[in-house]
């Protein structure tokens, strides 16, 4: 159980909430069913984010391969990778300080 649920809090998902579903979206752009007008390129570092975002021991060569198969550079690579991990350690530093956040952009100062 976490700091931020064992004081009774939600944690990221009220963060997600106010963010618009962020972490929704990415997924659902990620996803193969998914209609939007987002490019194969962008669809495979989505999902490497994705599993950045689970366990970064997730990431398989079978996933770097399809973003490099659909145009994706080692460079783009490894910057999803980072962006992606670095969301994950200020959401956990976020939780860990068990900090207030907004439900509505009116309860910001």
């Amino acid at each position: 159980m976490s700091a931020s649920t064992a004081r009774g809090r939600t944690g990221p998902v009220r963060r997600h909430c106010y963010l618009g579903g962020a972490a929704q979206v990415a997924e659902t752009l990620a996803g193969a069913s998914c209609d939007a007008p987002v490019s194969a390129k962008m669809r495979a570092l989505l999902e490497i984010a994705s599993l950045v975002r689970a366990d970064g021991r997730l990431v398989s060569d079978a996933a770097v391969a399809d973003a490099r198969a659909q145009g994706a550079t080692d460079l783009e690579i490894h910057d999803t990778v980072l962006i992606a991990a670095a969301f994950c350690m200020f959401n956990r530093y976020v939780d860990g300080l068990a900090t207030d956040v907004p439900t509505t952009r009116s309860s910001t100062p």
